[in-house]
């Protein structure tokens, strides 16, 4: 058997492949691709319409988690505030309270304060009362002791009495017994108190007291006894007494009635 030799560059070349692809063949792969595409698409769409409801879930999980913390921020927040509010109400309450009854203590202070200096007051003139008797009382025992021992007791209650009666024309001086003879001798000085032209008469008398005179005229009765004039000076300290006790039971005091001349 013959062999041939084929040298390079001498190969023979092959036929190009032909491949006929009918019409149907055509519409099959259009149809799988079709198909394919509607796969893929409602894949896509699935898991599109998926991730949308999961993000809409998780968006209304937030919102409602959000919504319930706001809910329950403004809950606290308000009940804090209320609770805040309700304390600085009570506190002001409890303030303006507490200033209502400091002042109604200190007015019931003020009050109890002012009372106790009326009675006290009160007291003191009270007491003012009973010192001004003792001090009259003790007054009449050493006048009379006083015009026992000093003869010029006498003299000086007849020169007062005669002074108020100078211009009289008549004068009648009536002194106790005891006392007439010390009238006597202070005559010149006595008449040196009347016009020139008065006529003087000493009278004895024994409803007179001792140290004391009584000085009559055709005007009137002049009475100088020590007694007398003790009574002078008490009815001015029980006017004056009086009209302070007055003043006291203006302002709440008590009002007492009895007197320093009263007592005597």
């Amino acid at each position: 058997m013959r062999a041939t030799v084929i040298k390079a560059g001498q190969a023979p070349r092959a036929a190009p492949l032909v491949r006929v692809v009918g019409l149907a063949d055509l519409a099959s792969r259009a149809d799988a691709a079709l198909r394919s595409a509607q796969t893929e698409a409602a894949a896509i769409l699935a898991a599109a319409e998926s991730a949308a409801r999961a993000e809409l879930e998780r968006a209304t999980a937030l919102a409602a988690r959000a919504s319930e913390e706001g809910r329950s921020e403004g809950y606290r927040r308000g009940y804090e505030e209320g609770l805040a509010a309700g304390r600085r109400e009570a506190l002001d309450a409890g303030r303006a309270e507490f200033a209502a009854c400091a002042e109604q203590a200190q007015s019931a202070l003020r009050k109890a304060a002012a009372e106790l200096v009326a009675q006290r007051d009160v007291l003191f003139a009270r007491a003012e009362r009973d010192v001004l008797v003792l001090a009259i009382a003790i007054a009449e025992r050493l006048a009379a002791s006083a015009a026992r021992i000093d003869p010029g007791v006498a003299v000086e209650s007849a020169r007062r009495a005669v002074q108020q009666v100078r211009s009289a024309l008549r004068v009648a001086i009536h002194v106790h017994p005891d006392d007439l003879a010390r009238i006597e001798t202070a005559a010149p000085e006595l008449r040196a108190e009347l016009v020139p032209t008065a006529e003087v008469q000493w009278v004895a008398d024994d409803t007179i007291a001792v140290g004391g005179a009584v000085v009559r005229t055709d005007g009137g009765v002049v009475d100088a006894g020590l007694a007398e004039q003790l009574d002078v000076i008490a009815a001015q300290l029980a006017a004056d007494w009086r009209q302070r006790l007055a003043a006291l039971s203006a302002g709440g005091g008590d009002e007492c009635t009895s007197t320093p001349a009263d007592a005597t």
